[in-house]
């Protein structure tokens, strides 16, 4: 299995952690045993059930310089979140291989700015100043947590 994909699983089963950690309720993993177009986790707060898709990725692209942001398909998310009468979000976790750390954060997906190029696809941006609104918003998921199995997401031999 490709890095990605490991990191993909990885990424859904620490979406599902963190949520519960944030106090959300009702958590459901949707692609377990199949593949779910447009979302990967619902879950409930306030009364309001959330659609996430998540993503997980490197906090650093092949040209080692930091990943600026996330790609995101909102007219998958929002069509799959209204078959259930849910929020379309989404919700990001940045691992760091150089020391095994990861960060999180998430959002709605009628928040992000449509992209200029690709109407299909939108960016969520990862620079300091979002990353800092997204914390003043409340949606800091984790920050800097050390996690071990993050080297060994990156060798692909996690799952």
């Amino acid at each position: 299995m490709t890095y990605r994909k490991v990191l993909g699983h990885w990424g859904e089963a620490h979406a599902c952690r963190l949520l519960k950690s944030a106090k959300f309720t009702d958590i459901v993993p949707l692609n377990v045993g199949r593949q779910h177009p447009g979302g990967d986790v619902m879950a409930k707060k306030d009364g309001r059930v959330y659609f996430f898709s998540v993503k997980a990725r490197d906090r650093f692209g092949q040209d080692r310089k930091p990943n600026p942001g996330y790609n995101i398909y909102p007219a998958k998310v929002i069509k799959a979140a209204a078959n259930y009468g849910a929020t379309p979000a989404w919700l990001v976790i940045r691992a760091d291989r150089r020391d095994n750390t990861f960060c999180s954060y998430w959002g709605l997906i009628d928040e992000i700015p449509a992209g200029k190029t690709n109407r299909n696809r939108v960016y969520v941006k990862m620079g300091d100043t979002d990353i800092a609104e997204y914390c003043r918003l409340g949606r800091c998921l984790a920050s800097n947590v050390s996690d071990p199995t993050i080297a060994k997401v990156f060798r692909g031999k996690l799952y």
